[in-house]
């Protein structure tokens, strides 16, 4: 989402998300360890006056 003030020109705010998820294979000592992702990050931009 971005809302746009008309009379002053830019951007006021800004918002977005992202989400990743699936499986994952982590290797440490040569022992592979399954494991799971499941990330949700936002990010909120707001221009003060």
């Amino acid at each position: 989402m971005v809302l746009f003030d008309r009379q002053r020109g830019p951007v006021v705010e800004s918002c977005s998300s992202m989400r990743i998820t699936g499986d994952m294979v982590f290797t440490a000592n040569n022992m592979d360890l399954p494991a799971k992702l499941d990330l949700k990050m936002q990010t909120t931009t707001v221009v003060k006056q």
